[in-house]
Order: C-alpha cells, then structure tokens, then sequence
C-alpha cells in the first residue's frame, strides 16, 4: 500500500465543518490533528479518550480519518523532574493512552530542548522520559514518532543524535516524524536518512526549501553556511519523486503532510498552498 495525503487540521483555522468541506473538496481522507483541538484539552492538559473518540467521528462520518496526533513538545522540565514536570510526563503519558483508547494508531511528538554541553543529566532524564513514553505507547498499541531540530544546540538535532537516543529506549513503539528539508538544513543528506531510519519512520512532513530569494516567504538558518526559506514542494532543493519512492521503498504506508508552504496572497490559513502541495504529492504518488 502506497503512503496516502494528508492535511493538518489548522489548515481551516478552528472551523471543522470547514475542514471537513475543505478535505472533501481536495480530496483528502487522512488529517494530523493537534491534542488541542479536542474539547477538554486545553483544560485539563490531557486527553480523555471518551472525548477524542467523539472528536473523531465527526470525521468518519465524512469518511476522513485521524492518522496522526500531534503530542505537542518535550520540555526540559518534563525531562529533568520537578513537580511541574512530573505533572507534564504523566499527562503525556495518559494522552498517549487515550490515544490507543481511541483507535488512533501513530503520535507525533516534538523535542525542542536546547542542549547543554557535557551535562549527563540531562541526557539520562530524557531517555528516561523516552523509556516511560515507550512503555505507554506499547501498551496503548501507538507508535509515537519524533520530529527533530536541525541546529546542533538542540539536544536532538541530527539523525546521529536521534538514533543515539533511539538505541538507548530500544523500543518499536518509537520512531521518527520524518521531515526531508529538516534534515537537509542540519546537513543529513534526506535521501539516506530514509535508508538509514527504514521502518521507524512512522510520519512525514512534506516541506521544500531554497536559498534566500523572496523576502516574503519564512526564512532559517542551517549549518551548511547560508540560510534558506521555505519553498513550494518540488520547487526546491528536495527531490519529492526520489524521496517517495525511498519511503515506499523502505515499506512506509502511513501520512504523508505538506507543511510551511509559502503563503499565497489573499489565504487565512494556508489552505491555498497545502491544496497546491497536495495536488503535487498526489500527482508524484500516481507515478509510484
């Protein structure tokens, strides 16, 4: 089975009768949401399944699914402990299984921590962090992928450094959200580091870069010496076709969600350039 589209749920701003419209006209039956678009979240900082299990039937009943939720980020406090740390993990730890609860098969989650130079401690405390998310995730039947930095001043930043923590864990609930530009602007070459994660990539983003050339569009720094700005897939340094054809290569079957497309004049939400990136990822799958 090839990969499939998909869409974030904000590409409509928090209109979800819009989104479901939104999906039906561009043909695509596969979101990634975020936990805090599902009522009691915000609120309570943790997912009940009773309530992501009727968040999610509004979109079957249209016949679109929830292929991945987004966990939000790992905080160095979560990893280090501490009261409002504690409190983080187990609410972490607690959305993951109502995920599981709620039939939902694929968590994304973000680490963002800032590293600090020849401290142990730090390392330690997120795999033990890793550890108590792994053990969750099996239970809850969910395969949680993470999605990186790209500057070596982050604590996972590069496939090195995620691998490393990966070894670590040593669990099959834990795997990559893979991002081909993210690892370009950390100087991985995208195309091996398909090969190099294989199976464990349970995500993927679909996002495209180029050195600087429109002061309009979203700019970021790299450690190959220069800075780029986000590009529409296909017209950048990423070569969508071969990347594609890596990942079902590689025997991947999950979502496939453009993201950080150039704004188009005139959008509130990016709904014209993820229909445009959309068109484009479809067109290259029916190639496959």
């Amino acid at each position: 089975m090839k990969p499939r589209v998909a869409v974030f749920a904000g590409v409509t701003g928090r209109n979800l009768d819009r989104l479901v419209e939104y999906c039906v006209q561009i043909g695509v039956d596969r979101l990634n949401v975020s936990c805090s678009y599902v009522p009691g979240y915000n609120e309570e900082g943790y997912l009940r399944a009773e309530s992501l299990r009727a968040f999610k039937k509004r979109f079957e009943d249209a016949g679109i699914s929830i292929a991945v939720m987004d966990l939000g980020g790992v905080t160095p406090e979560m990893a280090l402990g501490g009261e409002a740390g504690e409190k983080a993990r187990s609410n972490l730890l607690a959305t993951i299984c109502s995920i599981g609860e709620a039939g939902i098969g694929v968590a994304n989650l973000f680490t963002l921590i800032e590293r600090r130079e020849g401290d142990e401690e730090q390392w330690t405390g997120l795999v033990e962090l890793y550890s108590d998310v792994a053990r969750s995730a099996e239970e809850a039947g969910v395969r949680v992928g993470t999605h990186t930095h790209w500057l070596p001043r982050y604590i996972l930043w590069d496939q090195a450094a995620f691998k490393r923590l990966l070894d670590a864990v040593g669990s099959e609930s834990l795997g990559a959200t893979y991002d081909p530009a993210i690892s370009f602007l950390g100087g991985d070459d995208p195309y091996d580091v398909i090969r190099g994660y294989g199976r464990m990539i349970f995500f993927a983003h679909a996002r495209d870069v180029k050195e600087n050339g429109h002061s309009w569009c979203e700019q970021w720094e790299s450690v190959r010496g220069r800075r780029y700005e986000d590009a529409f897939c296909g017209e950048g340094v990423i070569d969508y076709p071969r990347v594609i054809g890596l990942l079902i290569e590689a025997g991947y079957e999950g979502v496939i969600m453009p993201e950080h497309q150039p704004r188009v004049e005139g959008e509130q939400h990016g709904e014209v350039s993820i229909a445009r990136a959309v068109g484009y990822l479809k067109g290259v799958l029916a190639t496959r």
